[in-house]
C-alpha cells in the first residue's frame, strides 16, 4: 500500500498524490545523501483512513514497515546507496494538550505545541555495567567509538493554554541526530512524537 502511494498515481487525484511528489524527494535525498524524506500525514490519511489510524497507534511497527519500503524504493533507484534513509512524517490530524497527557497516549503518536524553555546535550551520567556502576566516569577511546548527537529539550505550554493562575505544565523530549540544536529557548514548536516512559522525538517544526 505504502509502495503504491509513493509510486503510483490514484485514478481522478489530485496533483498531490502523482508520481512526482515523493518519488522527487527520494531522488533528491540520494543525490544530496540525505537521511530522511519527510511525509505529511494528511496525504496518508488522503489516501488511506485506515492506514493512518494504525500509524497513530502503532507508530513503531508502521514507520518500521515505511522505513523498509523507502529502502527497496532507494535500493531500486541506486543499488549503490547504502545509507539508511528513515521516514519523518509531519502534520497530524489532531494536537494534544499537554494537560490532556495520560497513560493511553503511551506508544502512540501524538502532536504537541509548546516553547523551548531549556535545552542541555545528554551525556551518560553513570556507567551501565552492573558490575560497574560507576558514576561521571566514562572517557572517550576514539577509535573504538560510534559518535551520534543526542539532546534532552524542555518543552512547556504557550501562555494561551495555560488557564488563567494555573501553572504551565511541561514535558522533556529526546532528540537526536539532525533534530539536535533545531531549536533554541524561545522557539515555539509544533512536535511529533511517540509518548513512551521516556519520550521518544518523531519529527517537529520550528515556528
Amino acid at each position: 500500500m505504502f509502495v503504491k502511494y509513493f509510486r503510483e498515481a490514484k485514478e481522478n487525484s489530485a496533483e498531490l498524490f502523482r508520481e512526482g511528489k515523493y518519488m522527487a524527494s527520494i531522488r533528491k535525498v540520494i543525490e544530496i545523501e540525505g537521511d530522511w524524506i519527510d511525509v505529511d500525514a494528511y496525504d496518508v490519511f488522503d489516501y488511506d483512513p485506515d492506514l493512518y489510524n494504525k500509524m497513530v497507534r502503532y507508530p513503531l511497527e508502521v514507520l518500521a514497515i515505511f522505513d523498509i519500503v523507502l529502502m527497496d524504493i532507494v535500493s531500486t533507484i541506486n543499488r549503490l546507496f547504502k545509507k539508511h534513509v528513515q521516514v519523518r512524517i509531519f502534520s497530524l490530524k489532531t494536537s494534544t494538550s499537554m494537560r490532556n497527557l495520560n497513560p493511553s497516549d503511551i506508544e502512540k503518536m501524538i502532536s504537541l505545541k509548546g516553547m523551548i524553555i531549556r535545552r542541555k546535550i545528554s551525556e551518560p551520567p553513570t556507567c551501565l555495567k552492573q558490575e560497574c556502576l560507576a558514576k561521571n566516569s566514562m572517557t572517550l577511546v576514539h577509535n573504538r567509538c560510534r559518535f551520534a548527537d543526542k539532546q534532552i529539550v524542555r518543552l512547556q505550554e504557550t501562555p494561551d493554554e495555560i488557564p488563567e493562575g494555573g501553572t504551565p505544565h511541561t514535558v522533556s523530549l529526546l532528540l537526536h541526530d539532525k533534530l539536535v540544536d533545531n531549536g533554541k529557548p524561545g522557539d515555539r514548536i509544533e512536535h511529533k512524537e511517540m509518548q513512551c516512559f521516556m519520550t521518544r522525538f518523531a519529527s517537529s517544526k520550528a515556528s
